[in-house]
């Protein structure tokens, strides 16, 4: 597993308080697509289905305080 960037773990740390993509683009100032694609990585990358079982691999790996 790569260190996580700064956007991807803001992210991450977003989709766990249980904000929508749209709300977390609209946070980071970026375009929902790009959070759209890296939530898709990360989901793919720990073997989540959901933002919610993406959180608790990303807090059980350490990733997430």
């Amino acid at each position: 597993w790569q260190a996580l960037t700064e956007r991807e773990r803001a992210v991450l740390r977003h989709l766990g308080e249980g904000l929508t993509q749209r709300e977390i683009a609209r946070l980071l100032g970026v375009h929902v697509r790009t959070v759209e694609g890296i939530a898709a990585r990360l989901k793919r990358e720990l073997g989540a289905t959901s933002a919610f079982t993406l959180a608790v691999q990303a807090m059980r790996r350490g990733l997430l305080h």
